[in-house]
This record gives structure tokens, sequence and C-alpha cells, in this order.
């Protein structure tokens, strides 16, 4: 027969033991303490090449937006580079139509600016070369506007 607070079977009358001893609770928090460690040095690497995802990201739409603003207002439009920095500005205007920056660790080099037909199209091609660390993205652009992240 079974009675409370003792183990079934009859093994000797102990009591059951509810939760975890001190070694045991030390091994759990160690374990987990490692595990934690593993994961925050898998993730700041993983940020900085999430970084420079968007920033490749980033500078493809503002590519492409630059196109379709050269499209719907029928007027040549530039986009020019710096180091961290893109701007558009459309034919014989100072108002930049597009304008935006790159993550901090990430840096722009590029073969020119990208100038726009009223069609989408260039007259260059350009390459938009992303780089933070030694490992980079490049952004092209075809004769036909189209916009490619490789």
């Amino acid at each position: 027969m079974y009675k409370a607070g003792r183990r079934p079977g009859g093994l000797g009358g102990r009591r059951w033991q509810a939760g975890l001893s001190f070694a045991e609770a030390m091994v759990t928090l160690s374990l987990a303490g490692v595990v934690a460690g593993i994961g925050v040095v898998s993730l700041s690497s993983l940020t900085a090449s999430f970084a420079l995802d968007n920033g490749s990201r980033t500078v493809a739409m503002a590519l492409n937006q630059a196109r379709v603003f050269a499209i719907t207002r029928g007027r040549n439009v530039t986009m020019t580079f710096s180091t961290s920095q893109f701007v558009a500005h459309a034919a014989g205007s100072s108002v930049p139509l597009v304008a935006g920056d790159v993550p901090d660790p990430v840096t722009i080099t590029t073969t020119g600016a990208a100038t726009f037909s009223p069609l989408g199209t260039v007259q260059n091609p350009v390459v938009v070369t992303l780089d933070r660390s030694g490992e980079t993205r490049q952004v092209r652009v075809a004769f036909s506007g189209e916009v490619e992240i490789e």
C-alpha cells in the first residue's frame, strides 16, 4: 500500500526529494553560461555581416529609386557616392531626391556616378563596392539600368 510522502515500492521508507541540490544547480548554471557565451560570439560575427548586407540592400534600393525618379519625372537623375553616403539629384536641381548612408563599419567605393536617363538606362555601367574589413558586396548597375547585388 502506498503512503503519502514515501516512495512506492517499499524502498526503505525514504521521502521524495523536491528541487535540485546546490551542486546540481551550479552545474546547470555553468552549462547555461557556456552556451550563452558561445551564442554571444556567434551573434557578434553575424551582426557585422548583417551590416554589410543591409548596406548593399540600402544602396541597391536607392539606385532603384533614382531610376524610378528619372523615368517618372522625365529628367536625368544622377546618384553620387562618398565613402559612407549617397545622394541623388535631378538634372538642374540641388534638391536631393534620395539620400542616405550605410552602417558605420561599411565603406563605399565606386567606379563613378550613376546617371539615369528618362528611359531608365545609364550611359556607363556602375559598380558600387561595399567593404567591411575585407569582406565585400558589389551592387552593379547595367546599361539597361537594372540594379543587381552580387
